[in-house]
């Protein structure tokens, strides 16, 4: 397993470096343990979220506010997207800023988003499959949104100016508004 760190350390791009055995019928994927000892964290799991989107659908920037901050691992089983973390920490030196990558069904990166920061997804295939591993699971009255265009974040959608949006995600509101963490 290889571990990355992105322009903010807290978030990391893991590549599971899976080996082709062509003798093994169910080749390892991820390591749950590999991965706790690789960030010296005894991170785990309580949610899985799988969605199916379509072409330029951008969703986010989600994230959800304590008692159920929560962090997660997104990874991609079919088609490709275009993966966002922007940091909503005020005590951080990264507060505002954002990191991204591109997760493909074929490259098999993960990215590890952890607590105090929103997440947002664009599609960038014709569809997509995505899981998202969650520390905590969904709590409605929690989940706050954060604008996807906002001009002080300035996120550059991977080039694509005009993507579909659903209302719900269209009412985030700017950060200066918005409940960030400490």
């Amino acid at each position: 397993m290889n571990i990355t760190n992105t322009a903010i350390p807290e978030v990391k791009i893991i590549d599971p470096d899976v080996p082709g055995n062509s003798q093994r019928l169910f080749p390892e994927a991820f390591d749950l343990e590999a991965f706790r000892t690789a960030l010296a964290n005894p991170i785990g799991f309580a949610q899985e979220i799988r969605t199916h989107t379509e072409h330029h659908q951008l969703i986010g920037l989600h994230y959800q506010i304590e008692p159920h901050t929560r962090g997660c691992l997104v990874y991609v089983e079919n088609g490709q997207i275009f993966q966002v973390a922007v940091d909503l920490r005020k005590s951080s030196p990264g507060f505002s800023r954002w990191v991204a990558t591109v997760l493909a069904g074929d490259n098999g990166y993960r990215f590890r988003i952890p607590e105090g920061f929103a997440c947002g997804m664009l599609t960038l295939s014709d569809f997509v499959d995505i899981v998202a591993l969650t520390t905590k699971p969904y709590d409605e009255n929690s989940m706050r949104c954060i604008r996807r265009d906002d001009p002080s974040i300035a996120i550059d959608w991977h080039g694509v100016t005009s993507p579909r949006v659903s209302p719900h995600n269209e009412q985030g509101v700017e950060p200066g508004e918005a409940d960030v963490f400490s």
